[in-house]
């Protein structure tokens, strides 16, 4: 029991890990998320052995002490899954021009490789481009 200073009444908590499942709900954790607030929920309930725990949820040690170290009961966000995806992408790194000089060599030449075109390009223009520029401006990808 509790006792709210300014009801002056006795107030009763739900457990722990009913109100973990209610924020969870109420913060649209995704599946994966919840699925790991259950493992530290069973975790508290059942002695604090990160060993039977692991056994218990068929999950590896190192996976366990991963999600361990993020975890923080008090922002269940952070047991979601993060992003894989490199934060810096490499641009394509090819003007315009150079695209409708391409394009025009290609429809001049249309029997001609990328290793033909990039020559041309360069006895005509005298710019370097490599050939992966020449293949990404033929053959657009989808």
């Amino acid at each position: 029991m509790f006792i709210l200073p300014r009801l002056g009444r006795p107030v009763t908590l739900k457990p722990a890990h009913q109100r973990l499942r209610q924020m969870a709900k109420i913060l649209n954790l995704s599946p994966q998320a919840k699925t790991r607030l259950d493992w530290f929920m069973w975790f508290s309930n059942h002695g604090q052995d990160v060993a039977l725990a692991c056994r218990h949820f068929g999950i590896p040690k190192k996976t366990w002490y991963k999600w361990a170290k993020r975890y923080d009961p008090l922002h269940l966000q952070s047991l979601e899954a993060r992003s894989r995806a490199p934060l810096r992408k490499r641009q394509r790194q090819i003007s315009a021009c150079q695209r409708l000089r391409i394009i025009t060599l290609r429809q001049a030449h249309l029997r001609y490789g990328k290793e033909k075109l990039v020559r041309l390009y360069r006895d005509l223009y005298n710019e370097p481009i490599s050939s992966w520029h020449v293949q990404k401006v033929i053959r657009p990808t989808a």
